[in-house]
């Protein structure tokens, strides 16, 4: 077991902190990785759980799941498509059935995500080189070479692989996301339809960022006519605001900020949500605000929104020209 408070480091924060058992908590707020630990010996369940004890990654704790046949890890890895590393074992109730639950995750289920770990206390009746060749595993291992150190860094480099992934995966379904909600709003040729449905696109691309329904419709648009700022669209708690000058819709300090982002033409992520500063070829000027969502966008998902911010101003260009 490790002692409380040791740290193993590592650019990427890696902790070995007291074991916290709150593992409802965890799943509750998806702070935690999955590890899947395939085994029909009950002691390497036990062990790897023990070493592991009070692990962190990326401030994300461990959840541990256990298989102790190839049938029950199919039957897991059917049921769970975000455990992020396998432990598997190759021998089991079958000479070859950690293989076989390889060929069922990559082939029947299609999921390429998972980082497969294969453990084998009997190398003899599967050599490496023909596993790494001719199975989809990303780390092949005889249970006699895993010490603890070596367990450790197995893991991280599973986890980092597996986070790069599923971040690349992320990036390509809100480009994806994008391009369709870009289609619909250039379809529009009504000023009063392209504001609501700039809103509710914008707004269901930050839900799919930060995989969340929280912020749903608290937004508005706005237009700056000779030096006053009025709502030209608005959706949630704003929807009744539509016309209204801006600074009897929203307190004091978000005025102040849609002011600074207006005065210094440039889009803000602020404390309580995100500016969106938008022109066009015409020199006409607007803003968008949506609110409440800047605590749980990543750097990628900041991206994405500005790159639909950049085909909202281009569609209202070919909407007002």
């Amino acid at each position: 077991m490790i002692s409380d408070g040791r740290r193993y480091m590592d650019s990427d924060s890696i902790v070995f902190a007291p074991e916290d058992t709150n593992d409802e908590a965890c799943l509750a707020t998806q702070e935690c990785w999955k590890v899947l630990i395939v085994d029909d010996e009950p002691e390497m369940h036990t062990l790897t759980k023990r070493v592991l004890s009070g692990f962190r990654f990326l401030d994300r704790r461990l959840h541990f799941m256990s298989a102790y046949s190839g049938i029950e890890a199919k039957q897991i890895m059917a049921g769970h498509n975000d455990i992020a590393v396998i432990f598997l074992d190759v021998v089991m109730e079958e000479e070859e059935a950690g293989l076989k639950v390889v060929k069922y995750i990559r082939d029947e289920l299609k999921n390429n995500f998972v980082r497969i770990i294969l453990r084998t206390g009997q190398p003899g009746s599967a050599p490496e080189e023909k596993i790494i060749v001719e199975y989809d595993i990303n780390d092949y291992k005889e249970k006699t070479e895993l010490t603890m150190r070596k367990l450790f860094t197995t893991l991280v480099t599973a986890l980092r692989s597996y986070k790069d992934i599923v971040t690349i995966y992320k990036y390509k379904l809100g480009l994806e996301k994008i391009i369709k909600a870009s289609a619909n709003i250039f379809e529009i040729q009504s000023l009063k339809l392209f504001t609501t449905g700039v809103l509710i696109q914008l707004t269901s691309i930050v839900n799919f960022c930060g995989e969340t329904t929280d912020i749903r419709n608290s937004a508005f648009a706005i237009k700056n006519t000779n030096g006053t700022f009025f709502v030209m669209g608005a959706t949630g708690k704003y929807a009744d605001a539509i016309n209204m000058s801006l600074e009897s819709v929203v307190p004091h300090n978000v005025f102040q900020l849609i002011t600074q982002a207006f005065n210094e033409k440039k889009s803000i992520y602020t404390k309580n949500g995100y500016i969106a500063y938008l022109t066009n070829k015409n020199k006409s000027e607007n803003i968008i605000y949506l609110e409440g969502c800047n605590d749980i966008l990543s750097d990628m998902d900041k991206e994405l929104i500005n790159l639909f911010c950049l085909n909202v101003s281009i569609a209202f260009d070919n909407l007002t020209s």
